[in-house]
């Protein structure tokens, strides 16, 4: 057994699964690893773009402020009312961010009003929506956090720059119009444009640290990206071998079946088709010739020459249908035991014939199971059949059926004539037929053992025997109930 399959499931489930099946797996996974890659693609450039938006206005924002400062020391030199106009006029940019910013941090937030806001501050509408995006989806996390922590910083000190405009606005409007009076070298001017000085500069870090922040977070996002697009890519390649393989066996499969299943009908149909030929010849030409206990003799083997030919043609498209995967599995609720009996009651010439005890063992709790009937029959079918044809006349064959916590245990015993120990090994094989059984059923296909065991597992069961030549077989399979 492969290792990985004795450690995980998956690999177990995964090899149990017909081709066509793992290659609707296959493809699955790369949909959805080159969806998830553009959709993460996507969402990185929306977030890449945001942050550019978000630069592009920061540098508006601290233009408008710069003119701002600029107009309002020009104002305390010139107490031209038009400086201290456009010194409110240059403030609108960075107070529409503020009001978006607000808007922003509630949990309800009215978008008109945020884009009414970014509209202020100079934000270019097309980028509106992605920005508003990125700061409700990242508020709290990563870079986005310490943006908004010196965005809010930056809107402090414009809150205090607007009132110190204002008291140097009070100041030169109750003050004499006489310019011989210097209004910068009053105390209480002086003061004021000191401290507008050192918001100047304070603003100035605040947006280097902006922008610093925004970048660190921009060449974050793009190393993300490119992980997750070669990520996506090593998948996708490493998917693209595997189906490469996978086809590749699936076609060397499907030319080895093919070949196989030429060679063994040619080679298996010969005997009975020449047994119906040699006894259709004769009935034609001596037909009036021969007695009437002939003629049934005759007809009786081509009966049983037909009967053999169709046995093999069933068991030979079973076979096929096997290799190729294309068991179809349909679950119904069905008892076990109900499969049993109507197994044995098919069986009854057989039985008869030989003079073979039936002994059926049922549990007291239900062996009712959601399985696949056609399956479970074929399992029963060959193994019943099998029991009966390798146990001498008067011999005895017991069938046992054990609840399981997750399905039913069957088991059949025989008291035949059992596998040496060098064969046991290779009893699942296809084709292989005992020495014994070549010789006790000559007419034997090789195929029934193999086809079991191959709808033992389409169920998701085990199957395993324990034999002694000349003293019998045990076959044990357990038949779990099927998920749907």
């Amino acid at each position: 057994m492969n290792p990985f399959d004795e450690k995980f499931f998956l690999f177990r489930w995964l090899r149990k699964l017909p081709i066509p099946r793992k290659l609707d797996i296959f493809i699955g996974i790369i949909c959805i690893t080159v969806a998830l890659s553009i959709v993460g693609f996507w969402f990185g450039m929306e977030t890449l773009s945001a942050m550019r938006a978000y630069v592009g206005g920061e540098s508006v924002w601290s233009k408008s402020q710069k003119n701002a400062i600029y107009s309002l020391m020009k104002y305390s030199l010139s107490y031209n009312e038009k400086n201290y106009n456009d010194f409110r006029e240059f403030l609108k940019v960075p107070l529409g961010d503020k009001k978006a910013r607000l808007e922003l941090e509630k949990d309800k937030p009215d978008y008109s009003i945020v884009r009414e806001g970014f509209t202020e501050g100079g934000i270019a509408p097309e980028d509106i929506n992605e920005m508003a995006a990125l700061f409700r989806r990242f508020r709290n996390y990563l870079y986005m956090d310490k943006v908004i922590s010196i965005w809010a910083e930056g809107d402090k000190k414009v809150d205090e720059l607007i009132l110190l405009g204002d008291q140097l606005h009070t100041l030169v409007t109750n003050t004499s119009n006489t310019f011989d009076v210097r209004m910068a070298e009053l105390p209480s001017v002086a003061s004021i444009i000191t401290r507008v000085d050192a918001i100047n500069n304070e603003l100035t870090t605040l947006e280097q640290d902006f922008s610093f922040v925004l970048g660190e977070g921009s060449r974050h996002i793009k190393n993300i990206l490119l992980t997750l697009l070669v990520a996506a890519m090593i998948i996708v390649g490493l998917i693209a071998i595997a189906l490469t393989i996978l086809l590749s066996r699936m076609i060397t499969r499907i030319d080895r079946a093919k070949s196989e299943f030429v060679s063994l009908a040619s080679h298996q149909l010969r005997t009975p088709l020449t047994i119906i030929n040699w006894y259709s010849e004769k009935l034609l030409r001596d037909y009036s010739l021969l007695a009437d206990t002939k003629r049934i003799e005759y007809v009786k083997a081509l009966s049983e020459a037909n009967e053999r030919m169709g046995n093999l043609v069933d068991s030979l498209l079973s076979a096929s249908q096997i290799d190729l995967g294309k068991f179809a599995i349909n679950p119904e609720t069905v008892d076990l035991g109900v499969i049993v009996e109507r197994v044995f009651k098919d069986l009854q010439p057989q039985i008869q014939k030989k003079n073979i005890k039936i002994n059926i063992q049922k549990p007291t709790s239900s062996t009712t199971l959601l399985v696949d009937i056609k399956l479970v029959e074929m399992i029963f079918q060959n193994l019943l059949s099998n029991a009966i044809k390798y146990t001498p006349d008067n011999g005895m064959v017991s069938v046992t059926l054990i609840r399981q916590i997750n399905g039913v245990l069957f088991k059949v015993a025989d008291t035949g004539y059992g596998i040496n120990s060098a064969e046991q090994p290779k009893i699942f094989d296809k084709l292989f037929r005992s020495q014994a059984a070549q010789v006790i059923a000559p007419g034997g296909t090789g195929l029934g053992l193999y086809i079991t065991k191959s709808a033992v597992e389409r169920c998701g069961g085990k199957i395993w025997f324990q034999s002694a030549e000349n003293k019998g077989t045990t076959f044990y399979v357990i038949i779990p109930n099927i998920r749907r």
